[in-house]
């Protein structure tokens, strides 16, 4: 201030005090920030994906039916012989999860339908046979069905046996008082073997039993453990692969 006169601040300071970087200064021992100059907001423009050329066709291939997959697979790969190829080399690994989820509830189920001890029954009684007898022949049913569907892949068929319809038939319930009651049990095991003797007596199926070898070993093993040796044909089979 000269004679009563604000002088403006220099253009130097101004910038500093916009920028933020305007030196501190101190007053009476009090230090003294100068306001940083609000940052303006930056609208950020959101990028909108790429919409999907082939998204109609996607969708319409996902409400078709197996049968219908396969025809058009036919129609685009015709006597192609390279297309034939790259489809077969682009096929995934079956993937047996939810199959083998269900089977899991259905046996969960069945446990659970199994009368308590307090109520007096042994838990293989004929009266405990009647509570969960229901239960035993849906969990039956939904071992075998999937044997159509995989049938006309051996690959798939041996893979499905192995790691999920023979280990849950060994989890099914056995030692019941009367022999008449583990038909259900013995009846699965009996349709598993047959349509593992069918895969395995064709060249193909030969070879992806012998690659499997140690794997089809240990499920005898472990069967051994659950009321009998249910699939011991296995071993006599796999030597001959």
């Amino acid at each position: 201030v000269f004679s009563g006169t604000v002088l403006p601040p220099p253009a130097e300071a101004i910038a500093q005090l916009r920028a933020g970087t305007f030196p501190l200064a101190e007053v009476d021992g009090n230090v003294i920030v100068p306001p940083a100059e609000e940052a303006k907001a930056k609208k950020v423009k959101k990028v909108k994906p790429t919409p999907d050329p082939h998204a109609d066709t996607l969708s319409a291939l996902a409400c078709l039916s197996k049968p219908q997959l396969i025809e058009v697979l036919k129609s685009v790969c015709g006597t192609d012989e390279e297309k034939w190829k790259l489809a077969a080399e682009s096929l995934p690994e079956a993937d047996l999860t939810e199959v083998a989820s269900n089977l899991e509830k259905l046996q969960s189920s069945l446990e659970k339908a199994f009368p308590q001890s307090k109520w007096g029954s042994n838990m293989r009684d004929p009266f405990c046979y009647r509570r969960v007898s229901q239960h035993v022949q849906n969990l039956k049913q939904a071992i075998l069905e999937p044997l159509k569907v995989y049938a006309p892949s051996p690959k798939v068929q041996l893979k499905y046996l192995l790691e999920v319809a023979m280990p849950q038939t060994c989890n099914m319930p056995t030692g019941w008082v009367e022999s008449k009651h583990e038909k259900p049990r013995l009846q699965t095991a009996k349709s598993l073997m047959a349509a593992f003797k069918k895969v395995a007596k064709t060249k193909k199926g030969k070879q992806l039993v012998a690659l499997k070898r140690d794997a089809w070993n240990a499920l005898c093993d472990r069967t051994k453990n659950y009321g009998g040796d249910i699939f011991a044909e296995i071993r006599t089979i796999i030597e001959g692969c």
